[in-house]
């Protein structure tokens, strides 16, 4: 093309493509609280025609990024086109509303943000910012802007290949623009020399090579693999537009290494050298698969040159080096070894703050790559062949997955293993995993968790990659959802990552991951989803041809490789591998068979296998493995005799010999049957130690059978110490097969009973104190592997599985084995956790004993109540239990219930120990599972399955969430409908499909079990679906919802019955349907609850009126009464057929009832409270059960009762979901002393008295030194008191309240002083007491300071203004000259008090409303603290801040101190800690101060500067000693002399000891790593500490007697059993 020519089409507009990677909005107005979610999307446009939307992006916060790869979109436009973005958000209940429109030209998107133009009828306060992430995708593989080290070193590089010539494909290629003009004129240069010139000859060597190697057998299938990648690197290369002169002569030095060996006549000879020979071949594999990728892909180039310009070089100078050194040993012959330079090149995965926990993810052992189980060298080497130049060609069009189908014994995974170990030697393994029908670990949910183990191993880059991938949402780790799985744990990873060359994954046996239903979704996701994968991954999968895997993949296509394993017809070479594979097995060395086989005996069994693997394998060994009375040549003619090839003939031929007699049969049979039968495969001794501990007359012995099934059982010889499982699963199906012509069948019964009763004696018999051996108990038993004895796998395996074993047992088996029963559970059940502690099977305890509870009914009703208790005991205590097996007896009994069955079977045993001495429990909490997932937004609606197992709940998120009933585990990953929250939820009678209403109008039915959902959505609302109900037959929805309507459903057809139900002229909010389904039952908003007729749809046949909001409705069991809950609270009965109350109203809750249920026979209630409380109320009665379920900081959103009457499960608005336990001793905890929160608190000058102010309106007198209540008789307050004060005399208190007034009272009367000081508009916020008691400042919301005479109670003057805001605080100087306030308007003022007028300008520095302010004694300085997390202090004279603010604190101050000395200040805050300050440094001395359950809102010093008391929204006020923050010495749980430990804790250091309670997990730790005592968390926050010497009200102070508390080294001596 001429000059010219280029020129002309140079001006026209040239279509380039790019990458739109996502966006960010920021500057967004931030929504409160109590809103809902913002819904935003942005809608693409060039030139006015628009192009792409992008998802729906929710978010409360000011900020909305798009960035995942689903955002990800490749367009095509010209540079100069213009860009609009425009926002828009939807609603619920309208049409979509456009925010704004951005608009740039498409090239200064590349490097600009854009400011959005509002719609004409918006106004925000800010400016909104989009920024929309485009790069061009041109082949140019730089950024211009480089940082100055990279700029440098491109340019480096450019200078170095400023010889190479232009190929003329280069003139067409875009460059960067500015300072990288340098490297474009050196890539640009001329060219020297062709790569042809390189690469031919190398190509041709290597051909050459590779025909030599055939018969080098070790060296032949990598110089094959070497041949196809370096062919394949070669065509990329001469395609490609940049050509680099350090790779020609890296081509150049891998030439002269083959020129070299092709020159080597002696090579096929010298056995010495093959290693080398290999090495080789695998370098040029690796090095090939680095310069095809650098030669391809521009995108990964990039990425090379963000991390360092000089990468490339430096791995291309290791490849030479490797070379030469290579080499030099053949030309040596020496065998030293040089490794393998891998430089796979893996893109950092930068600013990420912690490395991946592995071990949150399951890894399962045993299931990869074996080298023993590979092919014999030379054998199959056609079909490894094929699969090696499939899975190592890095072509992006490679089908991803190679499928090998084939029948039993066809030697699948002997291949699998083969290609496992050539890319192990390669390091391109990326995982194996081999499934074993025999293995309950190895399903379909483990396969996985596996691959991103075993790839975080081999490649590092992919461990940051997993880690950015989970996101630390560790909920993630354990999941089953394979989905989940798969995204999280691949796809995502491996999208994160460049990778040079292949990644291989084999999957081994597909077919015996479990049955046809347990295998669909994982075929699923390898048929459809591997193709997802970056195109650098193989996956090879072998099967049987079972139908639906044939069916999943159909046959070859561009992205599966489909070949069904070769016959001896088809394969000439399948026999000749066969026979000498029985060969190499039978023959000696020199070749010589065993004694009496003949010469043709090797030909005869390749004949007779008949292309089985499998069968030459088991022949072989049945005739190495000596046997009594029967020799070689004897088992010979067995099988030469044989009728057919078949596997289970063999098996038989086998077999036969070994069991003519029926006794020794029956003994197989029983062995075998363990094997079978066992949930987890056991080693011989396991087996042989369970054997023997049945009934002698079995005349069972392992020994006598095992030994001889080597042919068909691994784990069986002299030396195995691994599990006894069959060697295939052929032999498997034979045994299990109920044929009348099969004598090998081993069924199920008579092996569970077996099981059970070795497991229960086994556990009588080993069981015992401190399994462990442990000898000390500060250390967890993750760290004392080295001096604790591995428990024998046989006792691990009766821990964990008797309980299954005896519930799979016959009819009454439970009464035979009654007295180990009994043993267990009324004399070593805390042994067997302790055992199990030490196996670290804890959490298989529960399900071991509820799995047999069903059989325990029938033997004693004590040992049930043990049983139920014990698993309390696990599921309350699992903390220490997993975490110390010492720590069964010192910290989980010492916690155990005073009424308990359990205290009272063991608590005499254990007489050395810890005692609760104050506010035991007596009985076990209600609280028995608590869920919080920091992922779930306000839980609408929770239920139980029917059978219990699991809890469905509905978020706010829009999404449905399952989970173990038991162990509060995820299953699956949430599903849901994205363009609207589920606010309501009904569970069909089968439990597997649930229906749910939606905002988005719709009603949606579910499969709980895939969580996919089940046909169309139900049409039909004009508005949010608020609530739906199932009949219980299932065959009709009921719904309600905000378009004022309900609607029937058929729950078959999907359509509505009859018309809507019209008569509502407000929003339903709940419907019920009666369980014989004639009547519906609906509250609405309209304050009205209607009953109509399910059957004609007519009615409402009764209309029942309420005073306020109806919020919820349920029908009893029978359908005579239905139960209704409003807004103010109440609950009342009312009778379906009259619509009469039935009784007065059910009174307790203090907000909104939001959700009612009745229990399946009617005699109770559950509510649930916008008051945070779940309550139980009988029925018949009408009165509340025991106290109000609290837990947590949140409103109480939903409830439901179990199907057994057991079990409540709540939802809450921060998204918790808690389950409760109706059979525990009591339910709720009482309610004892202030309610929250305690809003103020204050010392009297002689520091005897404290006085506080609460929200019951009360102010209270307490005692200093015990915590009592002196008096609470100053009540007067119409509302919460927000602060008190009180005179320096003791005399007079002062009061603020929300009710807008102040109060004065008679300390020493007890009285109110005259009538409420009225003058403040809004909320009086804080008071203070001038130092002569004369007058009263106070503060408040109206935005004032008031000043009041004391004497008169009257206003002085006018208020004083000059604040923008609410005044939170105010001081008055200890002179009473001035008066301080802080304000939310973010500034502190100082006033004249004589002149009332304000004193200089306002102190300027918070950034956020200041909620306290003090003033020190002196009266110099000022102190205060605001919502934005700072303490400041400011010089009262000049009003300047004294250097810079004290920061720690991570949410709001709401209060402040300082001393009188002035060197430390007091502070506390909504993050529910005190922190002492030191003046001078500025610093926070010590720890924090922590306890407190809720805020800190106030605090104060006790006149000698001793003590600190707070008070909190916990309704608690605290004592702490002033030096708390520093370290504890010493170890003091009780005030009470007689209470204190008896041995002192000692250090084994320098000895210096530190004490630290951690709220979080429980434990008491001395110097940071040693466990003293576990305490539970929620009783952690009551305990006397030392540092906390006073919890008031005392009523819930824990203490504890450590006096016979033995610790440490003497832990063992707890343990005193009695005679």
């Amino acid at each position: 093309m001429s000059i010219s020519e280029q020129n002309t089409r140079s001006a026209e507009p040239v279509m380039l493509k790019y990458l739109f990677s996502g966006a960010t909005v920021e500057g967004l107005p931030t929504r409160g609280f109590l809103k809902s979610d913002g819904k935003y999307l942005l809608k693409i446009s060039f030139d006015g025609i628009e192009s792409w939307t992008t998802r729906e992006m929710r978010t409360k916060e000011s900020t909305v990024v798009w960035s995942a790869a689903e955002d990800r979109k490749e367009f095509e436009q010209t540079s100069t086109c213009n860009l609009q973005a425009i926002l828009y958000k939807n609603h619920s209940g309208r049409s979509q509303e456009e925010l704004g429109t951005a608009m740039l030209s498409l090239e200064s998107w590349l490097t600009s943000s854009a400011t959005l133009v509002p719609a004409t009828s918006i106004k925000y306060k800010t400016s909104i910012i989009i920024k929309l992430s485009i790069d061009r995708q041109d082949d140019v593989p730089l950024k211009t802007n480089v940082d100055p080290d990279v700029e440098r070193a491109v340019q480096q590089a450019a200078i170095d290949v400023s010889g190479m010539h232009k190929l003329p494909s280069l003139d067409s290629a875009a460059v960067a623009a500015g300072q990288l003009q340098p490297i474009k004129n050196a890539l640009t240069s001329d060219v020297v020399k062709g790569i042809e010139s390189s690469w031919e000859p190398l190509l041709d060597k290597l051909d050459a090579f590779t025909k030599m190697m055939d018969a080098v057998v070790e060296v032949h299938p990598y110089a094959k693999m070497a041949w196809t990648v370096i062919s394949a690197a070669y065509k990329l290369v001469r395609g490609q537009q940049d050509r680099d002169a350090r790779v020609e002569q890296l081509v150049e030095k891998m030439q002269n290494v083959y020129d070299f060996l092709c020159d080597a006549h002696d090579l096929q000879s010298d056995k010495s050298r093959e290693g080398v020979l290999s090495r080789l071949s695998m370098q040029t594999v690796e090095c090939g698969h680095s310069i095809s990728t650098y030669a391809r892909n521009a995108t990964f180039f990039r990425r090379i040159l963000e991390q360092s310009a000089s990468n490339m070089n430096a791995k291309i100078h290791a490849y030479s080096s490797s070379f030469d050194d290579l080499l030099q040993d053949f030309r040596t012959g020496s065998q030293l070894r040089t490794e393998i330079t891998t430089v796979r090149i893996l893109a950092d995965i930068k600013d990420l703050a912690v490395a991946m926990e592995l071990r949150d993810i399951f890894y399962t052992r045993g299931a990869g790559y074996e080298i023993g189980k590979t092919c014999l060298p030379g054998t199959r080497a056609a079909l490894l062949d094929d699969i090696t130049a499939w899975a190592s060609s890095d072509v992006v069009d490679t089908p991803r997955t190679y499928l090998l189908l084939g029948r039993a014994g066809t030697g699948k995974s002997t291949v699998a293993h083969t290609i496992a170990g050539r890319f192990d030697n390669l390091k391109q393994l990326g995982s194996m995993f081999c499934f074993r029908r025999t293995e309950a670990t190895r399903t379909p949910e483990s396969l996985f968790r596996n691959i991103a183990r075993d790839l975080c191993d081999g490649w590092p880059a992919f461990r940051d990659a997993l880690t950015k991938s989970i996101d630390g949402k560790t909920s993630r780790c354990s999941t089953n959802d394979l989905e989940l799985q798969f995204s999280s744990f691949l796809l995502g990873p491996a999208r994160l990552l460049a990778v040079s060359g292949t990644i291989v994954v084999i999957i081994d046996a597909l077919d015996e991951c479990g049955t046809i239903a347990d295998r669909q979704k994982l075929l699923e996701i390898l048929s459809h989803r591997v193709q997802q994968l970056p195109s650098t991954f193989r996956f090879l999968i072998t099967a049987r041809a079972e139908p639906d895997i044939e069916e999943s993949f159909l046959g070859s296509t561009i992205s599966t490789i489909v070949k069904h394993m070769p016959t001896p017809e088809k394969d000439k070479q399948l026999q000749s591998d066969i026979l000498e594979y029985i060969r190499h097995t039978l023959s000696a060395p020199g070749g010589r068979l065993p004694f009496g086989l003949p010469e043709d005996a090797c030909g005869t069994l390749a004949s007779k296998a008949e292309g089985l693997f499998q069968w030459a394998y088991v022949a072989c060994e049945y005739l190495k493995v000596p046997r009594i009375g029967s020799t070689t040549q004897r088992r010979y003619k067995q099988l030469e005799a044989g009728k057919d090839s078949r596997l289970d003939s063999l098996y038989e031929t086998v077999l036969q010999p070994l069991l003519v007699e029926s006794p020794v049969l029956e003994s197989f049979k029983c062995i075998l049957g363990f094997v079978l039968t066992a949930v987890e495969p056991l080693p011989r001794q396991s087996l042989r130690d369970l054997v023997t501990l049945l009934e002698p007359e079995e005349f069972l012995d392992v020994d006598e059978i095992l030994p001889y099934l080597g042919s068909l059982l691994s784990g069986v010889g002299h030396q195995d110490i691994g599990p006894v499982r069959p060697l295939h699963s052929s032999f498997t199906d034979l045994l299990q097969r109920s044929t009348s012509d099969n004598p090998y069948y081993i069924g199920v019964a008579g092996h569970h009973d077996r099981l059970a009763i070795s497991s229960l004696r086994l556990l009588k018999r080993d069981l015992r104190f401190n399994m462990g051996g442990l000898e000390n108990s500060y250390r967890l038993n993750t760290d004392v592997s080295s001096d604790r004895k591995k428990l024998p796998e046989q006792l691990t395996y009766a821990c964990k599985y008797w309980g299954q074993h005896l519930a799979m047992s016959r009819e009454d088996f439970e009464l035979e084995v009654a007295d180990l029963l009994r043993v267990l559970f009324l004399e070593n059940f805390l042994f067997w956790l302790d055992a199990a502690s030490i196996a670290g099977a804890v959490s298989e305890i529960p399900g071991c004993a509820l799995a047999a509870i069903d059989r325990l009914q029938h033997v004693d009703e004590k040992m049930v109540q043990v049983v139920r208790e014990g698993v309390k005991f696990v599921r309350t205590f699992v903390r220490p239990i997993v975490d110390s097996a010492a720590h069964v007896y010192l910290s989980a009994l010492v916690w155990t219930p005073t009424t308990s069955t359990i205290a009272a079977l063991y608590n005499s045993n254990f007489p050395w120990k810890a005692r609760i001495s104050h506010c035991a429990a007596a009985a076990w909490p209600s609280l028995s599972l608590s869920i919080e997932d920091n992922n779930t937004e306000e839980i609408t609606s929770v239920t139980f399955t029917p059978n219990g197992k699991r809890i469905i709940c509905g978020s706010r998120d829009a999404t449905i969430r399952v989970w173990d009933a038991e162990t509060g585990h995820a299953i699956g990953v949430p599903f849901g409908t994205r363009d609207g929250f589920s606010i309501s939820l009904a569970i069909y009678p089968d439990g597997r499909r649930i229906v749910c209403g939606s905002a988005n109008k719709t009603l949606q039915i579910w499969d709980t079990y895939t969580g996919g959902a089940i046909g169309e959505p139900l049409l039909g609302h004009r508005d949010s679906v608020t609530s739906v109900a199932i009949s219980t037959d299932g065959q009709r929805i009921v719904s309600g919802s905000t378009d004022n309507t309900v609607r029937i459903w058929d729950a078959e057809t999907r359509r509505t019955v009859g018309r809507p139900l019209l008569g509502h002229h407000e929003s339903v909010t709940s419907v019920a349907i009666s369980s014989d389904g004639r009547h519906i039952v609906s509250g609405s908003d309209d304050k009205t609850v209607r009953i109509w007729n399910a059957t004609t749809g007519h009615g409402p046949s009764i209309v029942i009126s309420h005073q306020t909001w109806v919020c919820s409705v349920a029908i009893s069991p029978d359908g005579d009464y239905i139960i209704s809950g409003s807004a103010n609270g109440t609950l009342q009965f009312w009778e379906t057929k009259t619509g009469h109350a039935a009784d007065k109203p059910f009174v307790g809750h203090t907000s909104r009832v939001w959700s009612t249920a009745i229990s399946s026979d009617g005699t109770r209630i559950a509510s649930a409270s916008g008051d945070g409380t779940v309550r139980m109320w009988d029925a018949e009665m009408g009165l509340a059960i025991g106290q109000p379920l609290r837990s947590g900081n949140s409103w109480a959103r939903s409830v439901a009762i179990s199907a057994d009457g057991r079990r409540v499960v709540s939802g809450y608005g921060d998204g918790a979901v808690r389950v409760w336990d109706m059979d525990a001793g009591y339910l709720g905890e009482p309610l004892v002393g202030h309610e929250p929160p305690v809003n103020s608190v204050v010392i009297s000058s002689d520091g005897k008295y404290i006085l506080s102010g609460c929200s019951d309106e009360v102010v209270r007198i307490l005692d200093a030194e015990t915590g009592d209540v002196l008096s609470d008789a100053f009540e007067g307050h119409d509302d919460q008191v927000t602060s008190v004060a009180i005179s320096q005399s003791g005399k007079l208190i002062v009061s603020g309240s929300l009710d807008h007034t102040v109060r004065l009272w008679d300390a020493e009367a007890e009285t109110a002083i005259g009538e409420p000081l009225a003058g403040h508009e809004r909320t009086v916020s804080s008071v203070a007491i001038s130092p002569d008691e004369s007058w009263i400042a106070s503060g408040s919301y109206d935005g004032t300071v008031q000043l009041w005479d004391s004497g008169t109670l009257k206003a002085l003057d006018d208020p004083l203004i000059g604040h923008l805001s609410a005044v939170d605080s105010v001081a008055i100087s200890p002179d009473g000259n001035r008066i301080v306030s802080g304000s939310s308007d973010k500034t502190v003022r100082l006033w004249d008090a004589k002149t009332k007028r304000p004193i200089g300008e306002p102190l300027v520095g918070h950034t956020d409303t200041v909620l306290a302010v003090t003033i020190s004694a002196d009266g110099k300085h000022i102190v205060s603290g605001s919502c934005d997390k700072t303490v400041r202090l400011w010089d009262a004279t000049t009003g300047q801040p004294i250097g810079e603010p004290l920061v720690g604190h991570s949410k709001m101050v709401r209060s402040v101190s300082i001393l009188a000395d002035r060197k430390r200040i007091v502070s506390g805050s909504e993050d529910r800690t005190i922190r002492v300050w030191d003046v001078e440094t500025r610093r926070q001395v010590g720890e924090p101060l922590t306890g407190h359950e809720k805020a800190v809102l106030s605090v104060a010093v006790s006149p000698d500067q001793r003590w600190i008391a707070s008070a909190s929204k916990d309704g608690t006020i605290r004592l702490w000693d002033l030096e708390a923050g520093v370290p504890l010495r010493n170890l003091s749980l009780s005030p009470e002399p007689a209470e204190q430990p008896s041995q002192i804790y000692e250090s084994d250091g320098d000895g210096q000891v530190s004490i630290k309670f951690d709220f979080a997990s429980g434990w008491i730790v001395a110097n940071e790593k040693e466990y003293i005592l576990w305490v539970p968390p929620d009783q952690m926050h009551r305990l006397y500490t030392g540092q906390c010497r006073l919890i008031i009200p005392v009523e819930t102070m824990v203490t504890i007697d450590l006096s016979k508390f033995v610790h440490g080294k003497r832990w063992t001596e707890c343990y005193k059993p009695l005679p």
